[in-house]
């Protein structure tokens, strides 16, 4: 507590009278001049006795109807204010703490506060000086709220990572076994339930594909390729891989190709990936008629190096979308209306899923209704002309002549789950190799130190060593069997697991289920010599 000595100065004898001093010429202007709000008040009742210029800014009070105001008025909680006032007279000297209290307009504010017992007039007072942190608390609050939410989404990302693994390896058996029951001799009505137990086996999977996908959307962790691809061959492919299933309804699936650049700069696969949405679409809302897929060049085709506008339309004679449901279509999770989900299945995912890819290829997407005679669903993509390039790699169709890969190579499989080892080895011996299957990765390692094999394909997960420990170790002999290709087989499929196995030397990454052209495909291209 500041007193006065007898010869004015200051000791802890009498509270100073702060009311000569707010009078003082010089003191008033420093007074007035201070950058935080300085308010002095009698204890009892709270009642202002002297404000300064900065108070009257930040509460938004003129001076006279700021004096004789009582603080309880502007506090937030009254009960913790008087707990403060006779902190504040207990301690004397300095009492700091934090509080909210309102302004003139009824807007709530956080104070810092630094509180000290005086005399003003000749009467025990204090004086608070009162800093505004609003503005800090509310950062601290958005990063706290921003922490947390990056916690939930490690903790989202984390669990998805998991049930797509989790999902993945089942579902690679299931698929892998009714493979196999497919090419065996079945009997018609046997047969068609193993189709149906694939065909349902894919939904599923489509469906994990989809929710990871939504996920890396909201996570803002959607990542665009840049590679050079050919652009005939990307959409005639896509129409290929839906052929059959126009023609199990028996709709007429057509592809019209104008003037296009032959290469072009972008993300194949996530241009197949809208396309297959949209075209899937259109078939399971077809009951009869034509599905069509026009692609176009806006403009003439540019030259080398410079942006082509293209323009991707798919049409077809289904159903039809009323105007009134035609805005909420691309988001997630709709279909327009329960009746249509109920009638025709799916998740609603695939068009929003679509939006945010074309958004993210610099691209726009819409959509135009045909009344009840089939819609028109639109995108633009702006890709760069691409070079063509006449010693470019091998298309994934092309395979290696018997002669040159020699008769049924070996590939050792690192695989910890009993029934996807059945699968891969039935799968790998259909397609001509020799295989041989271990259970973790000390069994890869030593299998390896005997020789012979062509080629390993390497699980991930895995009791001991896991795949990418494995593949480092293999990595580090100091003999040909470092050079051997190894392919990742993995159910993890979360975004960064490709870049993590190639990181750790593998050659290539195939997640489950694959699909046997896929797998035959990266191999023949794995195991073809180097010229």
């Amino acid at each position: 507590m500041i007193r006065l000595d007898d010869s004015g100065g200051a000791s802890k004898d009498e509270p100073k009278d702060l009311g000569a001093v707010c009078c003082d010429t010089d003191y008033r202007h420093l007074f007035e001049l201070a950058h935080d709000a300085i308010v002095i008040f009698e204890p009892e009742g709270e009642k202002v006795l002297e404000v300064n210029q900065r108070a009257c800014e930040l509460y938004g009070l003129p001076r006279d109807r700021f004096v004789g105001t009582s603080l309880r008025t502007l506090s937030a909680n009254v009960d913790r204010g008087q707990e403060h006032v006779e902190t504040t007279l207990t301690l004397g000297e300095r009492h700091s703490f934090e509080t909210v209290q309102y302004r003139a307009d009824g807007s709530e504010m956080a104070l810092e506060i630094n509180a000290a017992v005086v005399r003003y007039r000749g009467e025990l007072a204090i004086l608070s000086i009162n800093r505004d942190v609003t503005e800090r608390k509310r950062a601290e609050a958005l990063r706290t709220a921003k922490e947390a939410a990056e916690e939930a989404n490690r903790a989202k990302t984390e669990f998805l990572a998991n049930m797509s693994h989790e999902i993945r390896t089942p579902m690679t058996g299931i698929l892998g076994v009714a493979d196999v029951l497919m090419r065996s001799p079945l009997p018609a009505e046997s047969r068609d339930h193993v189709q149906l137990l694939r065909s349902s086996a894919n939904s599923l999977l489509r469906l994990l594909d989809d929710i990871l996908d939504l996920s890396k959307i909201e996570a803002g962790k959607l990542s665009i390729e840049r590679r050079g691809f050919a652009l005939r061959t990307v959409v005639s492919e896509v129409v290929g891989l839906v052929r059959s299933r126009a023609d199990a309804k028996g709709l007429e699936l057509t592809l019209e190709l104008e003037d296009l650049p032959v290469r072009v700069e972008g993300d194949a696969g996530r241009l197949r990936q809208v396309l297959m949405n949209l075209i899937s679409n259109a078939l399971k809302f077809t009951a009869e008629g034509w599905v069509r897929l026009t692609v176009e060049t806006l403009g003439d085709v540019p030259p080398v190096g410079e942006t082509a506008n293209l323009r991707f339309v798919v049409e077809d004679t289904g159903i039809g979308i009323p105007d009134e449901i035609r805005e909420s279509l691309f988001a997630p999770f709709s279909q327009g209306d329960a009746a249509i989900g109920r009638a025709f299945g799916g998740t609603g995912l695939g068009l929003a899923i679509s939006k945010q890819l074309v958004s993210a290829m610099g691209g726009e997407i819409g959509v135009e209704g045909r009344g009840a005679q089939g819609a028109r669903f639109w995108f633009t993509l702006p890709l760069e002309v691409a070079p063509v390039d006449p010693d470019g790699p091998l298309q994934p169709t092309e395979t290696l002549a018997e002669e040159d890969r020699g008769a049924d190579p070996r590939v050792l499989v690192a695989e910890d789950d009993p029934i996807n080892q059945l699968v891969v080895q039935a799968l790998l011996e259909r397609l001509g190799y020799d295989a041989t299957v271990v259970s973790d990765g000390f069994q890869v390692l030593t299998y390896l130190e005997h020789g012979g094999f062509d080629a390993v394909l390497m699980d991930w997960r895995m009791p001991g060593l896991d795949g990418l420990e494995v593949t480092r170790r293999i990595r580090e002999l100091g003999d040909e069997r470092a050079c051997i290709p190894v392919i990742a087989l993995t159910a993890n499929a979360m975004r960064g697991d490709r870049e993590k196995c190639l990181a750790a030397g593998m050659n290539a990454y195939l997640s489950k289920p694959v699909r046997p052209d896929e797998l035959a495909a990266t191999l023949e291209t794995s195991l073809r010599p180097v010229s």
